[in-house]
């Protein structure tokens, strides 16, 4: 996996994957670099394929989540 995240210490990372995510408490945020964030909370719903991401608590309280990656058939150098 470590080969995954990008050099620059960030931990911004994306995987050949389809993902889904549902917040089960708390609230992370789906960080999606150049300052793109969505922030979910108890109950949200976030499916991705391939993207450059990392989840991130930015809360001084737990979160969880259930995490789902199925592998996918993107085309390589494609993270979208």
């Amino acid at each position: 996996m470590a080969e995954q995240f990008e050099p620059d210490g960030s931990g911004i990372y994306s995987t050949p994957t389809a993902d889904y995510v549902v917040v089960l408490s708390g609230q992370l945020a789906l960080d999606l670099g150049g300052g793109d964030v969505l922030t979910l909370g108890t109950g949200d719903v976030a499916v991705q394929c391939g993207t450059h991401h990392a989840w991130r608590n930015r809360t001084d309280q737990p979160a969880r989540g259930a995490f789902v990656l199925a592998g996918a058939d993107l085309p390589a150098g494609d993270p979208s």
